[in-house]
């Protein structure tokens, strides 16, 4: 992985308890983080955007119907905060992303480039490379996660608030 510089949202498709290794995180449905891949490796949850990106998964929507509890998105907002404060991430920054084409089965470089913030969902990720465009993944919840992160952040700053740190 190495140093993260992205944080990218997702749900599990599978249950409450179901977490999965291809993220860095899973949040269970009962607000509890689980450290599913160390952040030492490269995960496999964001096509062709992996390099230097933590994947947090809310396990949740399994059949598209057990939407994230409000545990989760709790935990979810703290678990960003804790992780943009230990890796020095703007939750509110943007960056330019190489926009790609998806042709049979191929990422192909498009030339143009599009806005991504550093802290997003992999719908945006979908969107830019134009694969499953109609396709949300926590895009409904991303709003809400960063503001309550921003929240977070400023009681770790002020000292209200300790926060877990992970190895890398």
């Amino acid at each position: 992985l190495g140093v993260p510089y992205y944080i990218t949202l997702h749900w599990t498709a599978g249950s409450y308890q179901q977490t999965f290794d291809h993220y860095h995180f899973c949040v269970t449905g009962d607000g509890r983080s689980i450290n599913t891949l160390s952040l030492a490796i490269k995960g496999s949850h964001c096509w062709g955007r992996n390099s230097h990106n933590v994947g947090v998964a809310m396990c949740c929507m399994s059949n598209a119907r057990t939407m994230p509890t409000d545990r989760q998105i709790e935990e979810t907002a703290a678990l960003v905060a804790e992780l943009a404060t230990q890796f020095n991430i703007d939750l509110f920054a943007t960056r330019q992303v190489d926009r790609h084409r998806v042709a049979s089965g191929q990422r192909i470089k498009t030339g143009e480039h599009l806005e991504v913030p550093y802290v997003t969902d992999h719908a945006a990720y979908a969107r830019t490379d134009g694969y499953y465009p109609d396709r949300w993944d926590c895009g409904r919840y991303t709003e809400t996660i960063l503001k309550k992160s921003q929240w977070y952040r400023d009681q770790i700053a002020d000292g209200k608030r300790k926060a877990r740190r992970w190895p890398v």
